[in-house]
């Protein structure tokens, strides 16, 4: 597999990370509980990030890796705005 494809997969694992759990917690919510639904969120989250960080991991030429890490730490600063301290915004 080539290294673009590699990253351009990373992407999207993060992407689906931060949008499919909030699925798996109204279907978990609908069928079971509340907690049950938390339950798969989270698990949907580690599965679709561990994909990414392993997408990511595999990438043998760093300048993909290099023109990667804007797009991972913009989502970072997206999804964890107060995990950064003294934000400009």
């Amino acid at each position: 597999m080539i290294d673009r494809l590699r990253v351009l997969l990373a992407g999207l694992f993060f992407l689906a990370a931060l949008v499919l759990p909030l699925g798996g917690l109204g279907y978990g919510w609908w069928r079971w509980d509340f907690g049950s639904g938390l339950l798969m969120m989270m698990a949907v989250f580690a599965v679709f990030f561990l994909l990414g960080f392993w997408a990511l991991w595999s990438v043998e030429d760093l300048s993909w890796l290099a023109a990667m890490l804007p797009f991972v730490s913009g989502g970072l600063y997206t999804a964890l705005p107060d995990a950064l301290p003294f934000p400009a915004d």
